[in-house]
C-alpha cells in the first residue's frame, strides 16, 4: 500500500445521496437531493475560490436516516475531532450549511472576494 497526498489542504465534506426502495418503510435521505446539494456546493467552492482546499462528495449512507432532509458530514483534515454530523433542508438551508462548512473548516480567510470596479 502507498500512501498519497490529498489535493484538499483543509478537509472534506460528504453529502449523503443513499436511497432506499420507499416499499422498505426506512428512511433515507435520497440520491437525486444529495446529488443537488453536492452540486451547489462544489459550485459554491468554486466560485468562492476554493477549489483544493475542501473535498465536497456523495457518500452512500451516513449512518445517519432522516425521514426528511439530507445528512453532511464535515471533517477538518488533521483533526482529531470527532466530524461534523448536520441533517439540512438541501434546498433552504444551502447557504447556513456553506457558512457552517466554512467556518469549520476555517475558509474564512482563504475565499477570494472580486474587486467591483467603479462605474
Amino acid at each position: 500500500m502507498k500512501e498519497v497526498k490529498c489535493h484538499w489542504s483543509h478537509g472534506t465534506v460528504l453529502v449523503c445521496a443513499n436511497e432506499r426502495d420507499p416499499a422498505s418503510g426506512k428512511a433515507f435521505c435520497g440520491h437525486e437531493s444529495g446529488v443537488s446539494l453536492r452540486n451547489w456546493m462544489k459550485e459554491r467552492r468554486n466560485k468562492d475560490g476554493l477549489k483544493g482546499k475542501v473535498l465536497v462528495s456523495v457518500a452512500s449512507c451516513l449512518g445517519v436516516c432522516p425521514n426528511k432532509g439530507t445528512v453532511v458530514a464535515i471533517t477538518a483534515n488533521g483533526s482529531s475531532a470527532e466530524p461534523e454530523v448536520l441533517l439540512v433542508d438541501p434546498e433552504n438551508e444551502r447557504e447556513e450549511l456553506w457558512q457552517e462548512v466554512t467556518e469549520r473548516l476555517n475558509l474564512a480567510e482563504c475565499i477570494i472576494i472580486e474587486d467591483v470596479a467603479d462605474p
